[in-house]
């Protein structure tokens, strides 16, 4: 039997809410059969990326620069040559949901065969780019082209230029340092006032980082933050890694910059998503507990958001694209396990906003808050655990209106039969597989 301890008297920092953010909002175009607003919502994600927002919105022109600036040969300074429409609906939409925008400038992904790739293909005048960038920004944030002034803080320069293949970035990472030095030097000339960064590695490479923050630091290029990629099922490679940019970051004298792991998931191999698919392995990789849509998923997810609150991390935002195959949705448009560890997240951060101190089983992640009004809340994940009960141990308040929600490979949050007795909350488990709790008292 596994055994937490939580000790209510007991303050150790604060909720870290910047560590629940998405990479997906609710899609504008009319290709979805249900209208995800109010779920989305729901989460209570604290910021949304917007990159690949053009692949979740088939037919709309939103977000990308060739999208919003189709034709670079006209006058970047001339607001009739933008299509701001489309993306105005959209990152309102996100607005509205509660969420703030975390802009990423340049495009999505692609996924053509690699001799047809155009929007990854390096522009020819990186000046002139910048002067559509600084464009977009001025619409969004000063009202100019009849725009707005949603105060977006972060623009994401670029997304994944050391993606193989040239998927993301057509040229060679010498080439892309120039041009980010070129891009934030004239936005934060214009600018001061917002956070620019990037650029989106694909990992945390050693190699990588030291190159561009090489040239950053030789360039005196802007860097307010540094952002990259993870996917995978371990959790130490992806708690490990925010400890070591931090400190790569330092070491080349960018201690202000902020680290941002901007896409990540669970994810067990990518062979049977996107190389030698076939219907079995696409299926083996979807369904099931170990499967994207899976109780494992949900629980790694729970764990990751746990697991960075005792890192440096200075934000997260999970990868969930759309109604896709790595969104909160199921390929039938059901909500997946994934929504629901989301969910119940997003319920821990906005109500409960310090953190107290636990103790745990190493394979057992809990963290526990309370807040000013007495309401106090656990929030458990055993990943990949046989073991059938957890034992919680409460201490240093009073327990009352006990509740204990369960999400397992079976059940969805459900309620579940609940008792504090010698100080101790019993979490069964409905099999010997991952599962998450969220056990909720006032004091």
């Amino acid at each position: 039997m596994k055994q937490l301890i939580a000790d209510f008297s007991k303050s150790t920092g604060k909720i870290r809410k910047k560590l629940h953010c998405s990479g997906y909002a609710p899609a504008i175009s009319t290709q979805n059969i249900r209208n995800f607003n109010n779920e989305f919502k729901d989460l209570k994600m604290t910021s949304t990326r917007t990159h690949d927002m053009a692949l979740q919105n088939s037919g709309q022109r939103v977000v990308d620069t060739h999208f919003i600036f189709p034709l670079m040969h006209l006058d970047p300074k001339d607001p009739r040559n933008y299509f701001f429409k489309a993306t105005d609906i959209l990152l309102n939409n996100i607005m509205k949901s509660g969420s703030e925008v975390f802009y990423r400038l340049g495009t999505s992904i692609e996924h053509s065969l690699p001799e047809n790739h155009i929007n990854t293909i390096p522009p020819d005048n990186f000046e002139k780019y910048a002067e559509v960038l600084a464009g977009i920004i001025r619409h969004y944030n000063h009202g100019w082209a009849e725009g707005y002034h949603l105060g977006i803080k972060y623009w994401e320069i670029w997304n994944e230029p050391n993606l193989p293949g040239g998927r993301m970035w057509a040229g060679d990472l010498k080439l892309f340092h120039r041009f980010y030095g070129i891009v934030s030097k004239r936005l934060k000339q214009e600018f001061p006032e917002i956070m620019v960064g990037g650029p989106s590695f694909c990992d945390a490479g050693e190699e990588c980082l030291r190159n561009f923050f090489s040239y950053c630091r030789e360039e005196q290029a802007p860097l307010d933050f540094i952002s990259w990629h993870c996917y995978g099922d371990n959790p130490s490679k992806i708690l490990g890694q925010p400890g070591a940019v931090r400190k790569l970051a330092d070491e080349y004298g960018f201690t202000a910059t902020e680290t941002i792991l901007n896409e990540w998931h669970y994810l067990v191999s990518w062979n049977g998503l996107s190389a030698n698919i076939t219907e079995e392995s696409f299926r083996n990789r979807l369904e099931g507990v170990r499967g994207l849509y899976g109780i494992d998923s949900a629980a790694y997810n729970v764990l990751v958001f746990i697991g960075f609150h005792d890192t440096p991390l200075d934000a997260s935002f999970y990868y969930g694209f759309g109604d896709g195959y790595w969104g909160i949705t199921n390929i039938y448009k059901g909500l997946s396990k994934n929504y629901y560890s989301l969910l119940a997240i997003g319920e821990f951060i906005d109500t409960y906003s310090d953190r107290v101190e636990v103790s745990s089983d190493t394979s057992v992640w809990v963290i526990a808050a309370k807040n000013k009004q007495g309401e106090c809340a656990v929030l458990v994940s055993n990943y990949r655990d046989a073991d059938i009960s957890i034992e919680l141990k409460i201490s240093g308040c009073n327990v009352n209106n006990l509740k204990v929600l369960r999400l397992d490979q079976k059940d969805n949050l459900c309620e579940i039969p609940a008792s504090f007795e010698n100080g101790i909350v019993k979490l069964e488990k409905s099999a010997p597989e991952s599962a998450v709790f969220l056990v909720t008292f006032t004091e």
